[in-house]
């Protein structure tokens, strides 16, 4: 059983400081999703909002 066993969605932006690997996050979360965004960095909500808002609708969508 994982750590953390609520759904889970990983969002990783390529210019990230520290990159978790995939592996990693399936084994200690229960992984739904999975997306490798095209651009941002190390403040993704500031730098890229529409990416953001378009991954967290789209999480979320999926889960009524």
């Amino acid at each position: 059983m994982p750590a953390i066993e609520v759904p889970t969605a990983f969002a990783v932006f390529p210019k990230e400081l520290l990159l978790l690997p995939r592996k990693v996050a399936t084994a200690a979360t229960n992984l739904q999703r999975w997306t490798v965004m095209p651009r941002g960095g190390h403040y993704p909500p500031a730098e890229q909002p529409e990416l953001v808002v378009t991954e967290l609708r789209e999480f979320f969508r999926g889960r009524r």
